[in-house]
């Protein structure tokens, strides 16, 4: 009897790591895409232009900003809370409070810089829609990254899931933005 290694037919061992990384990095902008074009339909007067429909796509953009800064938070402005990560209780904090807390404040911030640099506050309901695109970007930087770490199969509950819980954080302090500053 011989042990004989049957040699797989297809993409070579080296390409199927080269197509599993393209589609992690491209497949959560396909996903975001669809997105987008949700937030353009849902947004007030969609077939008005100058709303915040042609505006959906620049918040985007400008979101994708809210990842450099979320991580100049985390290694410059709180080390000294992540030094009792090994208990039970630092673990909890960090990973429960602090990362939504940190995440939040970073698409607010690009949001708020965003909302005071252009105006583009047309109705109320724009800054709901437009606070979903900054947390749109945010939610597809990080389905990147959950798709390099753990396979593109994740893709298909982040890219609903996920995403729309990022949204709908957003859609709350993106709603509290218009209130106050509508007139």
């Amino acid at each position: 009897m011989t042990n004989r290694t049957v040699k797989p037919r297809g993409l070579t061992t080296i390409a199927d790591p080269l197509s599993r990384d393209l589609v992690s990095l491209v497949a959560p902008f396909l996903i975001a895409w669809g997105w987008i074009v949700v937030l353009r339909r849902v947004s007030p007067g969609y077939a008005i232009r100058g709303g915040a429909r042609d505006r959906v796509v620049p918040f985007f953009l400008l979101g994708l900003l809210s990842i450099p800064l979320l991580f100049g938070l985390y290694f410059y402005v709180l080390p000294p809370m992540w030094s009792n990560e090994w208990d039970v209780a630092g673990m909890a904090w960090n990973d429960i409070v602090m990362v939504g807390i940190v995440e939040e404040f970073a698409k607010w911030a690009i949001f708020a810089v965003g909302m005071h640099r252009g105006k583009p506050l047309r109705s109320p309901e724009d800054g709901i829609v437009l606070a979903g695109a900054v947390a749109l970007a945010f939610a597809t930087i990080e389905n990147v990254g959950y798709a390099f770490a753990y396979g593109p199969q994740v893709l298909f509950y982040r890219g609903i899931v996920c995403v729309l819980g990022h949204v709908t954080y957003a859609a709350f302090w993106g709603f509290v933005w218009a209130a106050i500053t509508w007139e």
